[in-house]
């Protein structure tokens, strides 16, 4: 869990440095193509005066992107966070707190930010379709104001992991809201019972997944 020591700006590459020393050292020589994306958004809707919500599944992202955005003060709330309540609150209420990490597994229910932030940034997702619908619904709830934008950005490298998953997910939301009123369908699990462990992965996804990493590089 522990955050990669990003330099931001990078450092300029030696000369005849080793690859091996290169690599070894990237996180100061190049900035994630991802966190420089969360970077720019945050940075524009803080000059706007709107407040982000930056979604990763993994704590070791949201440790590092907590130094990479420090400079707007970010609250962070994963499963290992003792003061939850606080760090949220810090949120909505300190003017100089102009971002949230969290992940779906943590924030994905029960809290509403809809009155403080309306713009997530996904760097990431899992396969679990429900976890990710319950996400959306922290800063977009009904009786929210007619001009109010809510704005969802999810970022997706080309030819990765990230290709699978958006390909699984919109299957399985196309399903659920194709269905969803047909009381005979019983293909479709409850929200609240998908898998927990592994990301919400099925049979479907595993197959998938299997078929990336076999995939031969470009």
């Amino acid at each position: 869990y522990e955050p990669l020591a990003y330099q931001v700006p990078p450092l300029p590459v030696p000369e005849q440095s080793s690859l091996y020393q290169l690599m070894h050292d990237l996180p100061a020589y190049e900035l994630s193509p991802k966190y420089q994306e969360v970077l720019a958004i945050v940075r524009e809707n803080a000059s706007q005066g709107r407040k982000t919500l930056v979604w990763s599944t993994f704590i070791r992202s949201l440790n590092t992107m907590q130094r990479v955005l420090s400079q707007f003060g970010p609250a962070v709330v994963h499963g290992g966070t003792a003061d939850r309540e606080e760090q949220i609150q810090r949120f909505r209420t300190d003017p100089d707190c102009m971002v949230l990490l969290s992940n779906p597994a943590t924030l994905g229910e029960g809290i509403s930010l809809h009155h403080e932030c309306h713009d997530a940034v996904y760097v990431d997702r899992d396969f679990a379709a429900g976890r990710f619908l319950q996400s959306l619904d922290r800063i977009h709830r009904l009786g929210l104001s007619h001009d109010v934008t809510t704005r969802i950005t999810v970022l997706a490298s080309e030819k990765t992991i990230d290709e699978v998953v958006a390909a699984r997910l919109a299957i399985k939301l196309s399903f659920m809201g194709g269905i969803l009123d047909d009381p005979a369908v019983q293909q479709l699990a409850d929200l609240d019972e998908e898998p927990a462990v592994g990301g919400g992965l099925d049979r479907g996804d595993l197959q998938a997944l299997m078929g990336h990493l076999r995939a031969p590089s470009a």
